[in-house]
C-alpha cells in the first residue's frame, strides 16, 4: 500500500507535468525541449522578417520523434495543427503496449489477490500484442502523411520557366 501510494503519486506529477506540456503545445506554445526561432533582423526596437528568411526557416529540416524521421519544418507544423490529438493517441498505445508487457511482473509486488497464473500472462501478453499493433499502425499513419506533406511542399518549391521557341 505505501509503495502503491507513491507510485500513484509519481503518476500524479508526471501526469500533470506532461498535460501541462500538452495544454501548452495545443494553444500554438513551442515544446519546451526546443529552441525558439532566432530573431532575423531587428531594426527600430521591433522584429522585422524578410520573407526569404521566413522561407528558410521553414523549409528547415525538424525531426519528428514519433516518426524517427526529418521532415520539412512546415509539413510538421501544418500536421501539428491540423492533427492535434494524434501524439496523444500514439503515446496511448505506447504505453498500453509497455503496460501489457510489465503487468505480471507488478501484480505480485503490490500484493494483489490475482493469482499470477497462465491466463494473467496470455492476457498480458494480448494486451501488449494490440497495443503494439496500434502504436505501429497509428505511427505508420502519422509517418505516410509527414511525407506527403513534405513532397507537396517540395513540389511547390518547382519553378516553372517560359521560354520563347524561337
Amino acid at each position: 500500500p505505501v509503495g502503491v501510494a507513491a507510485c500513484a503519486r509519481a503518476w500524479g506529477v508526471a501526469y500533470s507535468a506532461w498535460s501541462s506540456h500538452a495544454r501548452r503545445l495545443a494553444a500554438g506554445g513551442t515544446p519546451l525541449n526546443r529552441r525558439r526561432a532566432p530573431a532575423v533582423g531587428v531594426g527600430a526596437g521591433r522584429n522585422s522578417f524578410d520573407e526569404e528568411s521566413v522561407n528558410e526557416f521553414l523549409r528547415s529540416e525538424e525531426f519528428d520523434f514519433l516518426s524517427l524521421r526529418s521532415f520539412r519544418r512546415e509539413a510538421v507544423i501544418q500536421y501539428v495543427n491540423t492533427n492535434q490529438s494524434e501524439p496523444l493517441r500514439i503515446l496511448l498505445c505506447f504505453v498500453l503496449a509497455i503496460g501489457g508487457a510489465i503487468l505480471p511482473f507488478f501484480l505480485p509486488s503490490v500484493g494483489s489477490p490475482i493469482v499470477v497464473g497462465p491466463a494473467v500472462y496470455v492476457a498480458s501478453a494480448l494486451v501488449c500484442a494490440v497495443g503494439t499493433a496500434l502504436f505501429l499502425r497509428e505511427r505508420g499513419k502519422r509517418t505516410a502523411q509527414l511525407a506527403r506533406l513534405e513532397s507537396e511542399y517540395a513540389l511547390g518549391d518547382l519553378r516553372v520557366e517560359l521560354s520563347d521557341p524561337a
